[in-house]
C-alpha cells in the first residue's frame, strides 16, 4: 500500500496481481479521505491517467476499485503512479505516490516419455523461460542403448539441460539397438551386450552386429 496526500486530503492504494493462463490480472483498490477536523472543498485521484474519483465538498472517505490486465506468460512487475489532488482552507495542490506488485511465470507442464524403456521422472513443472534443468535418468529396454532425449518419437532434435520451456511439452526417448554377441565354450553361452573396436589407439563401442546367411541380413550373431 501507498499513500499520497495534499494538506489534509488522502489517497491510498493497493494493488494485487493474480494470474490466468497466458492473462494477468490487477486489482487496485483506492481510498480517498479527508484529515479529521479539516474540511476540503474539492478532492480528485487519478491512477494511471485515469480519474477514479472527482467530488466537490465531500469529506467522506471513499472507496472503489479499478482493473487492468496484461497478456504476458513472463514473471514480471506491474508498478501504479497515482496523483491525489484538492482544495482546503489552506490552498490546492497536489501529491503523488506509486505502488507495485510482481506476479510469477505461467508454469507449464513438461512430460517425459520413455517409449519402451523406464523414467525416474514422467513429468515436472517449469517456469515459462525456464531451463528445462537435469534431464531424468532413463533405463533402457533390453538390448538397447540410450540415444537421448527428443522433440519426437522418431528423429526431432535433442533437448539438454538447458533447453528453454515456453508451452506444455512432452519429450521422447530414443534408442538404438546394442550390439549382441554370444559366445558358446563349453556347452556354456555367455551373452555380450557392449562390444568395442580398437583401432588408432582407441576403443569405440559398437552399437549393432549383423551376420547374414542365405536367408539374408540378420542383427547379432
Amino acid at each position: 500500500m501507498a499513500t499520497a496526500y495534499y494538506g489534509p486530503i488522502n489517497a491510498q492504494v493497493t494493488i494485487s496481481a493474480s494470474r490466468n493462463g497466458g492473462t494477468v490480472n490487477f486489482s487496485i483498490s483506492w481510498k480517498v479521505y479527508t484529515d479529521s477536523g479539516w474540511e476540503a472543498s474539492f478532492r480528485q485521484l487519478v491512477i494511471d491517467g485515469t480519474t477514479v474519483y472527482s467530488n466537490y465538498g465531500n469529506n467522506n472517505t471513499v472507496t472503489g476499485t479499478l482493473t487492468r490486465s496484461a497478456s504476458t506468460y513472463s514473471s514480471g512487475t506491474k508498478t501504479v503512479n497515482f496523483t491525489v489532488s484538492g482544495t482546503y482552507a489552506g490552498g490546492s495542490g497536489s501529491g503523488t505516490g506509486s505502488v507495485s506488485v510482481s506476479y510469477p511465470a505461467q508454469v507449464f507442464t513438461v512430460t517425459f516419455d520413455p517409449g519402451a524403456g523406464s523414467v525416474s521422472e514422467t513429468s515436472r513443472s517449469v517456469s515459462y523461460g525456464a531451463a528445462i534443468g537435469t534431464l531424468p535418468t532413463v533405463t533402457p529396454p533390453s538390448g538397447y542403448a540410450f540415444l537421448g532425449w527428443f522433440t519426437e518419437q522418431t528423429g526431432g532434435t535433442q533437448i539438454n539441460t538447458t533447453t528453454v520451456c515456453y508451452g506444455n511439452t512432452t519429450y521422447y526417448a530414443q534408442y538404438k539397438p546394442m550390439a549382441i554377441l554370444r559366445m558358446v565354450n563349453n556347452g556354456a553361452v555367455t551373452t555380450y551386450t557392449k562390444i568395442y573396436s580398437v583401432g588408432d589407439g582407441s576403443a569405440k563401442q559398437v552399437l549393432s552386429v549383423w551376420s547374414v546367411d542365405e536367408t539374408g541380413a540378420h542383427q547379432g550373431i
